[in-house]
């Protein structure tokens, strides 16, 4: 089965000089930071997708300098669930998820 259309993707293997770190927090309930790497100038795209492959938005796609960088998801207009970070660069993608708590109240 496809999960958000990245199983389909023919894509090159993502090389040691681009690294998706972390989601933190991880669970979240509001917002979520997505850390990761650049070891190469470059066009860089970090999407958001739910569990069944819609994408629910795109938080960095930019030309980015060499580096640590961090994106920022304001997730409060959500549902709760498993949401998957996807981080494409010339070099190729990386994909890592993050689980949006319910907000008790």
């Amino acid at each position: 089965a496809t999960l958000a259309g990245i199983e389909d993707e023919v894509l090159p293997d993502l090389r040691p000089d681009t690294i998706l770190s972390s989601v933190y927090p991880n669970p979240f309930s509001h917002s979520v930071t997505v850390s990761f790497d650049i070891n190469k100038p470059g066009p860089v795209r970090v999407d958001v997708f739910d569990i069944v492959g819609r994408r629910a938005a795109i938080i960095t796609d930019k030309f980015l300098a060499t580096g640590r960088h961090t994106a920022t998801w304001d997730s409060d207009r959500f549902a709760p669930g498993v949401y998957l970070f996807r981080l494409e660069t010339g070099n190729g993608v990386a994909v890592t998820s993050g689980v949006l708590a319910p907000v008790t109240r």
